[in-house]
This record gives structure tokens, sequence and C-alpha cells, in this order.
């Protein structure tokens, strides 16, 4: 009996930490297709990403969405400005998440005088050349 009290304890602690973490991923893109790099006379090469972000709240969600429109272009300027070698690689595919995770907590900050984005996310990454 003591174990299965112990055991119940155990859960409601686990349950008590889940509902105090309030944390809410926002999706900001489906698929968004964007050309990038240099121009070409040959071919044009096209990026479809999608993205979601970590806020720690549903008051950090509702003005992740409010914002969506200058989260959306700060987006588009990364990816359009960023190189094929970039893209080619996993490294750089880090290195652009970064980027664009610095951006998104540029514009929040400067919006709303906080950051509200914890990280980033591509739940999907994929490149036409």
């Amino acid at each position: 009996m003591k174990q299965f009290v112990l055991v119940i304890a155990g859960l409601l602690i686990c349950l008590q930490a889940v509902a105090e973490s309030n944390t809410q991923y926002v999706k900001l893109t489906k698929g968004m297709v964007i050309n990038y790099g240099e121009p070409s006379l040959n071919r044009l090469k096209y990026l479809k990403v999608a993205v979601d972000v970590r806020v720690p709240s549903a008051g950090a969600a509702e003005l992740v969405e409010y914002h969506l429109p200058a989260l959306l272009d700060a987006l588009v300027i990364v990816f359009t400005n960023s190189e094929d070698e970039l893209i080619r690689s996993s490294g750089g595919k880090e290195e652009i998440r970064r980027q664009a995770l610095v951006k998104l907590k540029s514009v929040m900050s400067s919006e709303e005088g906080d950051e509200v984005i914890e990280d980033l996310l591509f739940s999907s990454f994929v490149v036409q050349r």
C-alpha cells in the first residue's frame, strides 16, 4: 500500500509540472515557397519551408499570431538572403534557423518589448535547385 501511495504521489507531481508548463507551439507557415540566392538566367532556386515557434504561454502565442505579418516578412528576408551553400548543408540549415530565430526575437522585442519566442523549428525544409 505504501508503494501505491508513493506512485500516486509521483504521478501527481508529474501532472502538476505538466500543468504549470504552458509551453505552446505556434505554426507560422504551413509551407512557404520562396526563391532564394542570386538570380540566374538558367534556373531559379526554390525553398519550401514550414516554420513553427515555441512560446512560454498562451498569451505569448496570441502575441505571435497578432504580429504574424511582421514575423513572416522577417522570415522572407532571412530565407531569400540565404546562400545556396548554407541551404544545401545541414550545418547551414542550423545557421539559417538561428538567423531566423534572432530576427523573429528582434521583431517581437521591438513590437512588444519582450522577445516572447523561445525557439524556432523547421517542420519541413524542401529545396529545389
